[in-house]
């Protein structure tokens, strides 16, 4: 008999997959390759590594990243970094956001460019290979396959931390770069996501005007710092609040903002 934890689940991706039982089937019966995501809703269909096609429930129908007080609009510029295969990316894009998106792994920013394009997102996404941190030049990503590189980092305390999970690791050279170069100074941004797997705090710390930054989702990792210092470090910019702790997520807002959403609940 099918146990209610289970019927949840299948019941949710009934309403919200456009093509549940494909899903389904590969979940069963491969533990890898590729597989296709279907959005029921706005048809938005993505490539996928099949032990990574958790993060798109976790995006589209969890709503991990989305900040409340601080909703997309149409027009409104997103940062994704740590982009992966493009859930966020294409999330953000179909809700008519202009995304700068970044993901060192050349396997993964190789679905990201096919689901960009097959999706008719390319004018309003300019997305770049290329990890962001604290200085430009090039570094060591370490790779495994655990979850089809959604643990990739260029923080070696972190890389270390998923070698004593998994057992097995590999490098490759990437191009670093820091986000005061590539996104305009002049733009505000309205939702900058970090999911880095280790480089958010130098991200953080590297961070110009951030009052420009309406609002961030960052995921915290341990084994790469304290999510206290992370926690401190949002604090000492002086223009946000840490708004809520959602699961393994920070969400902060600016504080002109956060004021404003809750004299408006009333």
């Amino acid at each position: 008999m099918l146990s209610v934890s289970r019927l949840v689940p299948a019941v949710e991706g009934l309403a919200n997959y456009g093509n549940p039982f494909q899903i389904a089937l590969r979940r069963l019966f491969t533990h890898g390759g590729e597989m296709t995501i279907v959005d029921r809703k706005t048809g938005v269909s993505v490539a996928a590594m099949r032990r990574s096609y958790h993060i798109f429930g976790e995006t589209w129908y969890q709503h991990d990243y989305d900040v409340v007080g601080c909703p997309m609009r149409r027009g409104d510029v997103v940062v994704d970094v740590g982009a992966n295969q493009g859930f966020f990316t294409c999330y953000a894009a179909c809700q008519g956001a202009q995304v700068f998106a970044f993901e060192p792994n050349p396997k993964a920013f190789g679905f990201l460019r096919r689901n960009i394009m097959s999706n008719g997102f390319a004018d309003r996404v300019t997305a770049e290979c290329a990890a962001i941190a604290d200085f430009e030049g090039e570094t060591d990503l370490f790779c495994s396959s655990y979850m089809d590189g959604g643990t990739d980092t260029i923080n070696q305390q972190r890389g270390e931390s998923i070698v004593s999970i998994v057992g097995e690791q590999s490098r490759v050279p990437v191009k670093v770069t820091r986000l005061a170069s590539r996104i305009p100074a002049d733009i505000n941004i309205r939702l900058l996501k970090l999911d880095c797997e280790g480089a958010e705090l130098a991200i953080l710390n590297d961070l110009k005007n951030s009052d420009r930054i309406d609002s961030m989702a960052i995921e915290y990792h341990d084994a790469a710092y304290k999510t206290e210092a992370l926690i401190e470090t949002i604090l000492g910019l002086g223009t946000h609040q840490v708004y809520a702790l959602r699961g393994h997520i920070v969400h902060a807002i600016r504080t002109d903002i956060l004021l404003e959403y809750a004299r408006n609940l009333h």
